[in-house]
C-alpha cells in the first residue's frame, strides 16, 4: 500500500481571509468580510489523495525433457496512484526454448 508521506499544515479558509486582506498589496478588488467567522474550508489534500495499493503477479513455467528446455513467464503490475485518477499498469511475457545438439562420431 501507498501512502501520502505527510500532508501539509494548510490555512483555514478564515486564516487565509484574514492574512489576505491584512496584506497591504493585495488586490483591491477582492474583498472578505474577515469580521465573520464560519468560512467553508476544504482540505484538498484529503480530497485528492488515497491510500492506494499495489498488486503484482507473475507466473513462470519450465521444464525439460531430453535435450530441450522450456521456459515461459509472464507478469502484470498494477498501481494505483495516490492521487485519484492516476496509476501504472504494466504487463510482461517471456518464451524460451534452449535444443542442445549431441554430436555423434
Amino acid at each position: 500500500m501507498q501512502n501520502v508521506s505527510r500532508h501539509i499544515d494548510l490555512l483555514s479558509a478564515d486564516e487565509f481571509a484574514l492574512m489576505y486582506m491584512r496584506h497591504p498589496n493585495h488586490d483591491k478588488s477582492v474583498s472578505f468580510d474577515t469580521t465573520k467567522t464560519g468560512l467553508p474550508t476544504t482540505d484538498w489534500q484529503n480530497a485528492v489523495y488515497r491510500t492506494a495499493p499495489i498488486k503484482n503477479n507473475e507466473i513462470r513455467v519450465s521444464g525439460s525433457t531430453g535435450g530441450t528446455s522450456l521456459l515461459a513467464s509472464a507478469g502484470l503490475y498494477q498501481q494505483e496512484g495516490i492521487v485519484l485518477k492516476l496509476g501504472l499498469q504494466t504487463a510482461a511475457r517471456c518464451a524460451s526454448i534452449s535444443i542442445r545438439h549431441s554430436e555423434r562420431a
